[in-house]
């Protein structure tokens, strides 16, 4: 039997710290207080696996569907259980029991998570940082920008992404290549997918950290190149394409030419996930490629835009 990865590992045991918290809350109404980052990854874990959870609360109740501290005076721990999205404190603590919720009748999810003695984002990148020595979103970049179309680094939010792929089912001989992989964050989630994938990053120190990040993990390095994304051309074996607003401008459209020349080349349905999609336009503009789908998402334009090509 061959040896599992590290990755594998950690998704294993992201995925039993889960099954025990699904366990914890059966039969019980589901009360998710903080809807920040931590609280939407958690909530998309639970839809992920088909559970509901049933009452959002913040502070800031302004947001829609989301209820503010004062659900606390309605509901009842013998009916629900409360979990708090964000470092637990003695201030949190009393205002629980105010309201009738002792220890057990809450559980703190980043306790629950990584410990008492650790305090970090409830994340699946954020899990992988606090398993082994790599960095996904724990540190900036100094980014080389000396090519004019680059954009900044940013930090990847999971629970956005695997909402957006969920909406995909890939069948054996798919393979897709992320456009401006930056430290990897993408590979590893289409590794937790199951589909093969590659990868290309101009800069240097991003790169270097991406591969860092996969030989940690236990991953392959070969499928990910450094280089200029307009004018890589060993692109035909791969059927998906995603870019996450990495590059504009002159160096988005010699990519998108990239890939119209490998369906010349290479007839076959291509599809394209562009989240962030500033340059809309030059995707469809030789109409070889055609919006297909629009997907709602947490992301600076809240859609991403799926375009495929016809079959030659």
């Amino acid at each position: 039997m061959e040896a599992k990865t590290k990755l594998q590992e950690l998704v294993e045991g992201w995925e039993a710290r889960f099954h025990d918290l699904f366990v914890r809350c059966n039969g019980k109404t589901v009360v998710l207080w903080g809807y920040g980052m931590s609280g939407h990854s958690v909530e998309g874990e639970f839809l992920r696996h088909g559970k509901q959870i049933e009452v959002r609360m913040d502070t800031n109740g302004r947001m829609r569907g989301v209820a503010r501290e004062d659900i606390l005076n309605r509901i009842s721990p013998e009916t629900h259980i409360i979990l708090v999205a964000f470092p637990l404190d003695e201030a949190t603590k009393h205002h629980l029991d105010r309201h009738g919720f002792s220890k057990g009748t809450y559980i703190p999810l980043i306790d629950f998570f990584y410990g008492e003695e650790e305090i970090r984002l409830i994340s699946f990148h954020d899990w992988l940082e606090h398993g082994v020595p790599i960095d996904i979103r724990k540190s900036e970049v100094d980014v080389n920008t000396s090519m004019k179309d680059y954009n900044v680094f940013a930090r990847s939010m999971d629970y956005t992404f695997m909402k957006v792929f969920d909406n995909f089912a890939f069948h054996l001989g798919d393979r897709i290549f992320d456009y401006g992989c930056g430290k990897g964050s993408a590979l590893v989630l289409f590794e937790r997918i199951g589909v093969p994938w590659g990868g290309i990053e101009y800069d240097e120190g991003l790169y270097k950290t991406c591969c860092r990040n996969l030989k940690t993990l236990g991953l392959p390095t070969d499928t990910v190149v450094h280089g200029d994304a307009g004018a890589f051309v060993g692109i035909d074996d791969y059927n998906y394409f995603y870019c996450y607003n990495s590059f504009t401008g002159e160096t988005f459209s010699r990519t998108i030419a990239q890939m119209e020349a490998s369906w010349r080349r290479k007839p076959r349905v291509i599809t394209f996930i562009y989240s962030n999609p500033f340059c809309h336009e030059r995707v469809v503009e030789h109409g070889v490629f055609f919006r297909t789908k629009t997907i709602p998402a947490d992301f600076y334009i809240p859609e991403v835009y799926v375009y495929q090509t016809k079959a030659k």
